[in-house]
């Protein structure tokens, strides 16, 4: 069995806050940066098996049900699966994005 990287974090795009502030209690970015792998990818069974937490698609939607979705609006969760625990952080796509979440708090 080839030995893979132990992954705690998942950050999916751009999170609207600092990852120091979400996943370190310093500014330190080392303490979490080996554990933290950064994703594109928005389909959550996807994301599980290409970091090797699940074997497949159909395993996700067999025993997990509830994991079948699209990570698709700003988010941070914890997900434990079987001993595994992940902390998965939702982002934007775009700067755009994200500048437009600033204007409209500003705007309340």
């Amino acid at each position: 069995m080839s030995s893979s990287k132990h992954i705690e974090n998942i950050v999916i795009g751009k999170p609207i806050v600092d990852l120091w502030q979400l996943l370190s209690t310093a500014k330190d970015c080392t303490t979490f940066s080996d554990n933290t792998v950064f994703d594109t990818e928005r389909f959550l069974p996807k994301l599980l098996t290409k970091y090797k937490i699940m074997q497949s698609n159909s395993e996700v939607r067999r025993n997990r049900p509830d994991l079948v979705r699209t990570l698709d609006k700003l988010e941070c969760f914890d997900l434990k699966i079987g001993k595994k625990k992940l902390y998965i952080i939702v982002g934007v796509d775009t700067i755009e994005e994200l500048n437009k979440i600033i204007d409209k708090s500003k705007e309340e």
